[in-house]
């Protein structure tokens, strides 16, 4: 009796199965679907949308953020996602204080990678840098071809900068030109292209190291007052002091493309 109700059950399960593509198996219609975009996945069918969240579909990148809600006690922070393709947030864990480390979170999205994650640097094992004028207040160092560049103060002000060469192990001047565009927070995109917005203007720009200038990508004011920026899969996203929404640019877009991901409500 058993048996015979098995057999029914997996006969039904089989006839409710819709192949991802009709006439190939499903691991072969997964190699295939890989190469499309995943928001066209999502848009075509439940079957493939099922598919762009599955451990085995090449992973998203989305967008990771701790946000405090406007009304509550504090230090009270919450890790959320941005879903691209879903243009939800969704709240992945939530965490009491500044000081508690969330891990992260599995698959299929991924972190922004911080300069140092691919970089593999040794703090350790770093020359010493003797100038006080890179000691007052915290510095952010991006990574770029090999080296990690730094400015000394933040924002449009006068500053200075150098430069640390990984592979030889020596500090360096950082070039006039690099230094003269660096007017706000920076980002490098997969280590090759740094990209940075002067928060005075509003503007994001690129820098060109065959002629040691910053080429302009586009303005806007919703990028006045640039506090913090990343960059991956072809996009900066830039979040600016006192705003409760993330700005994201498609830099490879023609013309440059710009959307604006907002917060939850109570955020």
């Amino acid at each position: 009796m058993n048996n015979s109700v098995n057999i029914t059950t997996r006969k039904k399960l089989h006839q409710h199965h819709q192949s991802l593509i009709p006439g190939l198996p499903d691991d072969i219609a997964q190699i295939c679907l890989s190469h499309v975009q995943p928001l066209t996945l999502y848009s075509v069918s439940q079957s493939w949308r099922r598919l762009v969240y599955l451990p085995c579909f090449p992973p998203l990148l989305s967008i990771y953020s701790l946000l405090k809600p406007s009304k509550s006690e504090e230090n009270s922070v919450e890790f959320t996602n941005f879903d691209p393709i879903s243009a939800k947030l969704a709240l992945t864990s939530s965490v009491a204080a500044w000081s508690t480390s969330p891990s992260p979170p599995p698959p299929p999205f991924v972190h922004l990678p911080s300069p140092l994650d691919s970089i593999g640097l040794e703090m350790g094992k770093m020359s010493g840098l003797n100038d006080g004028k890179f000691g007052r207040e915290a510095i952010e160092a991006v990574g770029w071809r090999g080296k990690l560049c730094m400015v000394n103060v933040k924002g449009d002000a006068t500053k200075e900068g150098i430069i640390y060469d990984i592979g030889s192990d020596t500090w360096q001047e950082m070039p006039e030109g690099m230094l003269v565009g660096w007017r706000g927070p920076a980002a490098a995109m997969e280590e090759e292209i740094i990209y940075t917005v002067d928060e005075s203007k509003g503007a994001l720009r690129k820098y060109d190291q065959g002629n040691d200038s910053w080429i302009e990508i586009l303005e806007n004011e919703m990028l006045n007052g640039a506090q913090h920026m990343v960059a991956a899969g072809v996009r900066v996203c830039v979040v600016s002091s006192g705003s409760d929404r993330i700005v994201v640019v498609d830099v490879v877009a023609e013309p440059p493309s710009l959307v604006v991901v907002e917060s939850p409500v109570r955020f």
